[in-house]
């Protein structure tokens, strides 16, 4: 699915918020983060064992699949987009300049005709534009560690983040 049409419909994207998480969610939802914060504070060889005992990317699809993509685009949705209002989309095939054709003038105000007088010619030229793709874009270089150490959850706010600074 292209990026674009992702922009225009976000079919098949609800906010985490909206999405029902099943009985016993809320439960096993502090058991995994107590498991990953270690709070039972447990000696560091002990609840490494734990961990590679539970964490495999099929035992939690959800916290190590693709939730992070998933939950920018919905944040990503929430804000309501005004560009729509005052651009026209189109495509590039690939980052090198191309070049957009235009005919100008005829959209004024139109002027006052008084009884049989004469109407103004409004005058029409051609025009063009260049344009090329850029992009924009930033990662947050953080260690499994320090994500583990996050027991405050100061730094899971961070793809609602990136999702606000896009738009």
């Amino acid at each position: 699915m292209e990026l674009m049409q992702l922009m225009e419909d976000w079919k098949g994207f609800t906010a985490l918020s909206d999405v029902d998480k099943g009985e016993g969610y809320e439960q096993k939802l502090k058991e995994t983060i107590d498991l990953l914060s270690n709070a039972q504070r447990l000696p560091a060889h002990r609840h490494e064992y734990l961990l590679r005992e539970a964490l495999t990317t099929s035992d939690f699809p959800y916290l190590f699949g693709d939730i992070l993509d998933r939950q920018v685009l919905a944040s990503y949705k929430a804000v309501d987009p005004v560009w729509k209002a005052f651009t026209k989309m189109s495509t590039n095939r690939d980052f090198r300049v191309s070049r957009r054709f235009a005919i100008t003038g005829g959209d004024q105000y139109l002027a006052e005709v008084a009884e049989k007088g004469e109407y103004l010619a409004s005058e029409r030229t051609e025009d063009y534009y260049d344009l090329s793709v850029l992009k924009y874009g930033r990662q947050f270089d953080i260690s499994w560690e320090t994500l583990i150490n996050d027991d405050l959850g100061a730094l899971k706010d961070t793809p609602e983040r990136f999702a606000r600074a896009a738009v």
